[in-house]
């Protein structure tokens, strides 16, 4: 079975000290054919500043390409975006072709999503809706894209429940509706099995995706650190099947576009 890794983060990122060079020699080591660096780009975010160098963070890769040219290595990001920075990222990212862009919400008006002072200023049905909503607005708004990120990212520092957080129902269908429409997809994200005791996204979330004819799933680590690559791929894998899907989708760099691996 090919073992593959599309959420990873290098030193490229300010809250990762990971050499890329290192990354790619434990691939080599441990049977990882594909990894994709996504590297965090939050326009705005005070720590981020200053902003990834694209152009440097992109030769850096190239370079690794060719030097472990027995490796599929793509070239990506993890737009972190919201109401208030979603123009100025489309402009930022726009210069250039990327081989793999995941969208992620990490900010609810002006407060991180991981904040431990967020539930102090409402009660959880309220972030629920101010979550739901702009998760809502940059699925609408923001392009290019091709995966939606850790959909439920809320739950891994709020304390609100897998339940409360399904029971927006109609929200859930319009989201994955939407992103079936646009030809993009979601990820299986093993970091929620530190904090939530399972990857990303709930089960009913993925099963509801494939029900509804949604086919393109990732699966990604969100890897900070060599040890952390491809970590739990089994508990994807399986986590896949329960959601009745058969494969899961990879991206061809050179054409642009996903195919299916078989699982």
């Amino acid at each position: 079975m090919v073992k593959v890794d599309y959420h990873v983060h290098s030193a490229w990122s300010p809250d990762s000290r990971m050499v890329v060079s290192k990354a790619l020699d434990y691939c080599r080591a441990n049977h990882i054919e594909e990894l994709v660096f996504t590297e965090h780009l939050d326009v705005g975010d005070p720590g981020q500043i200053p902003l990834l160098d694209l152009k440097a963070y992109r030769e850096n890769l190239q370079l690794a390409r060719l030097s472990y040219p027995d490796l599929s290595i793509g070239i990506g990001l993890e737009l972190g975006v919201h109401e208030g920075n979603l123009a100025e990222t489309q402009h930022y990212i726009a210069p250039y072709e990327w081989d793999f862009l995941i969208l992620s919400l990490h900010q609810i008006k002006d407060m991180g999503c991981c904040n431990p002072m967020l539930m102090q200023f409402c009660d959880s049905r309220t972030l629920l809706e101010n979550y739901w909503n702009a998760l809502l607005y940059i699925t609408h708004h923001m392009e290019p894209f091709h995966v939606l990120g850790h959909i439920d990212y809320l739950l891994r520092y709020q304390a609100i429940s897998e339940e409360e957080f399904l029971s927006w129902n109609d929200e859930i269908e319009t989201l994955l509706k939407k992103l079936i429409e646009q030809g993009q997809g979601i990820e299986i994200n093993a970091k929620g099995i530190q904090s939530l005791g399972r990857p990303h996204p709930p089960l009913k979330i993925l099963k509801r995706f494939r029900e509804m004819g949604g086919e393109i799933v990732t699966l990604g680590s969100d890897a900070h650190s060599t040890k952390s690559l491809s970590q739990h791929y089994e508990v994807m894998l399986d986590y896949l099947r329960a959601a009745g899907f058969k494969y899961f989708a990879r991206r061809n760099f050179a054409k642009k576009e996903f195919y299916f691996e078989k699982i």
